[in-house]
């Protein structure tokens, strides 16, 4: 039995809020395809609890599709963030982690060796502000999915007409043109997050990388020269 459900900020941050980008981006999309004449009733929309627990649940469920989306896709973060550290502090590292791993440099790639610094800085404690960049990079990663997704959900809306919105005491007609617009302003957020995306996955690498090359020599010199 569950006594306490504990929500971390990757799982509101990471998950539920681009899960729910996610989430109207597929509604859009279904009806668009399956019913593109009818008019979208949102004064109608009053779910009770039971209705939030599962509107909130698919939300959930769909912001892990979108992270998986965004791992596929979304790749070399890694290796971009390394190719923003100079080359002498990147060699050092990697002197140190084939030192710790007991392998040949050549064999440490720019995944490994970030994996490697990120979980020895771990295993020693020094954290800094590695919780606050994978907060944010997992929410723009999922960000900029979603809208992605959403963006072309609109574009495909565009094609088949005018949306009708209805309200308790009217409706409202979107044309065409609107919808398109906001198709785009939203692709070119979604080129935000990404940008956003790739900052954060530089400040993770970057912390990763320095710390461990910090912690590395004193280890290494510790060893070789023991009280």
């Amino acid at each position: 039995m569950i006594d306490k459900i504990q929500l971390t900020l990757y799982e509101f941050f990471g998950y539920l809020l681009p899960g729910s980008i996610g989430a109207v981006a597929i509604i859009i999309f279904y009806w668009s395809l399956c019913l593109p004449h009818t008019a979208l009733p949102l004064d109608k929309l009053h779910p009770d609890r039971l209705g939030w627990i599962i509107l909130i649940g698919m939300c959930y469920l769909i912001g892990h599709l979108v992270q998986g989306l965004g791992t596929k896709y979304l790749k070399g973060a890694e290796q971009a963030a390394l190719g923003s550290i100079p080359l002498p502090i990147v060699l050092s590292a990697k002197s140190r982690a084939a030192s710790i791993a007991d392998v040949d440099v050549e064999d440490i790639d720019p995944v490994s060796l970030f994996r490697l610094a990120d979980e020895y800085t771990i295993q020693n404690g020094i954290l800094g502000d590695r919780d606050i960049f994978v907060y944010r990079e997992g929410f723009y990663k999922g960000c900029a999915v979603a809208l992605a997704l959403l963006s072309i959900s609109l574009v495909i809306r565009s094609f088949l007409g005018t949306i009708t919105l209805g309200f308790p005491s009217y409706t409202y007609d979107v044309s065409r043109h609107q919808i398109f617009v906001s198709a785009l302003i939203i692709f070119l957020a979604a080129i935000l997050c990404k940008l956003r995306f790739h900052r954060f996955g530089v400040y993770r690498v970057s912390r990763a990388l320095f710390a461990f090359i910090t912690l590395a020599t004193k280890d290494l010199a510790s060893q070789k020269n023991p009280k």
